[in-house]
């Protein structure tokens, strides 16, 4: 029997939403469309990451293919980052934005208002300065 989080993390590498490839920098993609089940599994895999890594890393959040999330799926991911708070506070060095698009720069800013991040976040439209940000974090 295939668990909740063997599942999501089949289902991710497949779309190559999750990559560690480059850890620890953790790149998440944002796929152009998500269920919310979809949404779930995605984020199931990120905690199960978060669960068994407790060392230094920066996230970097591709969403230049995404598109602004459903208010189910703000909640889904506010949930999310309500339970992981600790961890990010703990060992999160930064979080960089990767955008093109206004709205969805403007959807996250207004998440970012609603709860204060646990981490210095940053916003980019170039994925090669967001990597070398997410660098630069690690060093200090």
């Amino acid at each position: 029997m295939v668990t909740m989080n063997e599942a999501a993390a089949n289902i991710s590498q497949e779309l190559d939403i999750i990559q560690m490839q480059r850890w620890p920098i953790l790149v998440v993609y944002s796929p152009p469309q998500h269920s919310d089940e979809e949404l779930r599994n995605h984020l199931n895999e990120l905690g199960a990451i978060y669960d068994s890594h407790k060392e230094p890393y920066v996230l970097v959040l591709d969403a230049r293919s995404g598109r602004r999330p459903s208010a189910t799926q703000r909640k889904i991911q506010s949930e999310f980052r309500e339970k992981y708070d600790a961890h990010v506070k703990q060992f999160c060095r930064g979080t960089a934005f990767v955008t093109n698009s206004e709205l969805l720069k403007g959807a996250a800013t207004a998440m970012v208002w609603v709860k204060q991040p646990s981490t210095t976040t940053k916003f980019f439209t170039n994925i090669d300065e967001a990597m070398v940000w997410a660098e630069e974090q690690l060093k200090g």
